[in-house]
This record gives structure tokens, sequence and C-alpha cells, in this order.
């Protein structure tokens, strides 16, 4: 996300409140925050643009199983490492991400977990 030149900022447009804690609402804010769309699909079930990062499906009917807990989660996006030892995509700019607070990472744990179970795209 590139941020927006000072003219383009609407200086008396409403203002969005953004929602705060460990809560879904707040977890779905941080995937757009974080862009997790670009690499992980418009429905997070997957990469869907083959010139793009072949991100994996996220939502609970993937199989994805870097995080099985909020615990693992947190570790991943901190160390860039799954609970079974293996080292994440380098495409994966968990770097970035590992500066977020617990509650950011707790509310897009809290998120990813709520979403319907889909099967991955293109499958």
């Amino acid at each position: 996300m590139f941020p927006l030149a000072p003219e383009l900022i609407a200086k008396n447009g409403p203002r969005v409140e953004i929602p705060a804690g460990p809560t879904v609402e707040y977890g779905e804010y941080m995937s757009l925050v974080a862009a997790c769309r670009d690499c992980h699909g418009q429905n997070l079930a997957g990469a869907e643009d083959p010139n793009a990062p072949q991100g994996p499906n996220l939502t609970p009917g993937g199989g994805f199983t870097a995080y099985q807990t909020e615990d693992d989660f947190i570790k991943l996006i901190r160390t860039g490492e799954t609970p079974g030892g293996r080292t994440v995509s380098e495409e994966m700019p968990w770097i970035e991400y590992k500066g977020m607070t617990d509650d950011e990472l707790k509310a897009l744990y809290a998120y990813l977990t709520s979403l319907e179970a889909l099967p991955t795209n293109g499958s």
C-alpha cells in the first residue's frame, strides 16, 4: 500500500472509526492494512493471480496448518517459522509484520479463524 499524496487526502471528509482491541472487526481492518489479499486472494482462500506471490488459503477450510493456535500464529508472524519448524516463503513479509502489537496479531488471528471455511481458489 502506498501513502496518498497530501493533496489527495480529504481534510474535511468523514472519518472512519477504526475498531481496536483483539476483535474480529479489528482483525479484518488489520488484514486490509497489511494487504493480505494481495497474495492470499480476495477471499483469502489462496492466490488467484498467477503473476503474484502464491499465498496459501488462510480460511479454516484451506488446510493451512502453519497456525493451529493463537500462540502458533503469533510465533509464525514474529519468527517466520511454522510450528513444525518450516520457514515460510521469503515472499511472506513477516519481517514487516513482526512489529505488530499482540492485540493486532490476536485480532488478525480472530478474524482469520472466523472466516467461512473455503476451498482453495482454483481447486
